[in-house]
């Protein structure tokens, strides 16, 4: 959509500064810096390079992640902002701190059946790049509670937000009806529909 600026994974809410952040994901967990820098890359039109130069200035700065933030969104031109990492659901106090960080922030609770989930977590081998310190789980295991724990996490922290501000999307909706399921969000987040959220790979 013209009006949505979605970026890779920020991983950025767990974290009071990106030095913070930087330190966390060093080593097989380096992999978390990318989507960050990626949009950084696509907003600022600048290279690789240039964008890790940028977000390493920043991190020795000491810049705080509402501050980053501020940034991402003053160079939006008005478009809006979609956070859609993942690893939010481990804990809820992640989810917690966009509630206190932003002012009237959407919420979109994207479910999917767990085989699928814990498939994709297995072919992936997430529990490689997994933020958990340390564990005793097989890959299968982690993947089983992953989703779970998460779909908890989730909706405790939707029981403390205003109904009006979070709604639900099945990906298995999604695929069975996406026109239907997009002109749903577009009205839930204020936007007119556009046919380019049909086309999810193009661009």
């Amino acid at each position: 959509h013209p009006e949505v600026f979605s970026p890779p994974e920020l991983m950025l809410l767990q974290f009071n500064t990106l030095s913070e952040r930087l330190r966390r994901y060093s080593g097989a967990r380096r992999f978390w810096l990318e989507g960050l820098q990626r949009g950084v890359m696509e907003l600022e039109g600048i290279s690789q390079g240039e964008a890790a130069a940028l977000l390493t200035r920043f991190e020795e700065e000491g810049m705080h992640v509402p501050g980053l933030y501020d940034w991402l969104q003053r160079r939006l031109g008005g478009r809006l902002l979609v956070d859609k990492s993942p690893g939010y659901s481990q804990h809820v106090d992640n989810m917690r701190r966009a509630e206190a960080m932003f002012d009237g922030a959407l919420y979109i609770h994207l479910q999917r059946h767990p085989l699928a989930c814990i498939r994709s977590f297995e072919k992936a081998r997430l529990d490689e790049v997994s933020n958990l310190d340390s564990h005793d789980f097989t890959r299968r295991e982690l993947a089983e509670f992953n989703w779970l724990a998460g779909h908890e996490n989730i909706l405790a922290f939707l029981s403390e937000v205003p109904a009006e501000r979070q709604t639900t999307l099945r990906f298995e909706d999604l695929v069975g009806d996406p026109e239907g399921e997009m002109r749903r969000i577009c009205a839930f987040i204020g936007l007119d529909f556009h046919p380019g959220m049909l086309q999810p790979y193009e661009g």
